[in-house]
């Protein structure tokens, strides 16, 4: 068991979360959207370079929410056999209906997609945005999903623990929860005696100056204070995480 997964985007991101002593990252593109779906050709070089770092590729072809036309859902399934191919040692997806219910027809077609390809399957956090979270926690059992990335449908993990306890209680043994969404080295512990879950998710946000996204032309989104700060993945921040939980679970 890999009790922490580290989101990250590129290979510059993976190498700073094996360093800091995680071996799992959700690898994604445009973290600050949300995450998008990444390059074959950046899991490719993840794998050849760190070749213990078990990848966990995003499926999401724009941000926005989860409900996607029938030309997004094809180009998605492309993205995934596309992923597959790479090396992807799993894939990271989630679809909703108008509704707010998880779509079962797609949530089985992807999930069997990568059964057949022997890697992990894993819903994100639009798990978080269903109705019901049982109901939605059964459905992706039917559909033999083996993961889901949730909040316990709260903001923040560390608000939905209470939700996270039930859900691994009624369900840890079918599917794997792994909690996720504001989770840092400071509210990591308390999240985990709380719940009970045996994994967390963590972006370890750092900050990287690039001057060149300022000048004639401005390529800053504005995410951040400093117009030139890109998001990363921060090593120290990672190790720290790292020692809290492995601290916890060496009890």
């Amino acid at each position: 068991m890999k009790h922490v997964e580290v989101c990250g985007d590129g290979l510059a991101g993976a190498k700073a979360a094996y360093q800091g002593g995680a071996r799992r990252i959700e690898l994604c593109a445009a973290v600050e959207s949300g995450g998008l779906t990444p390059s074959p050709a950046t899991v490719r070089l993840i794998k050849r370079e760190l070749p213990e770092m078990e990848v966990i590729a995003m499926v999401r072809t724009r941000a926005g929410g989860f409900c996607y036309s029938d030309d997004e859902f094809e180009q998605m399934v492309g993205e995934a056999e596309d992923l597959i191919k790479a090396g992807a040692d799993g894939l990271v997806f989630g679809f909703l209906t108008p509704e707010y219910e998880l779509d079962e027809a797609r949530t089985r077609q992807l999930a069997e997609l990568c059964a057949q390809a022997g890697i992990m399957s894993v819903v994100h956090r639009a798990f978080d945005n269903c109705r019901d979270p049982r109901e939605g926690l059964e459905l992706l059992i039917r559909c033999g999903v083996n993961r889901v990335l949730t909040s316990g449908q709260a903001p923040t993990a560390p608000e939905g623990a209470e939700c996270l306890k039930r859900l691994q209680s009624e369900y840890g043994e079918q599917i794997q929860i792994l909690a996720g969404a504001g989770v840092n080295e400071k509210n990591v512990l308390a999240l985990l005696v709380t719940s009970g879950v045996q994994q967390v998710h963590t972006s370890c946000k750092g900050y990287q100056l690039d001057p060149t996204t300022v000048g004639n032309v401005s390529y800053s989104l504005g995410l951040t204070a400093d117009p030139c700060a890109l998001q990363v993945v921060d090593e120290e921040s990672v190790r720290r995480f790292v020692q809290v939980v492995d601290g916890y679970f060496a009890r």
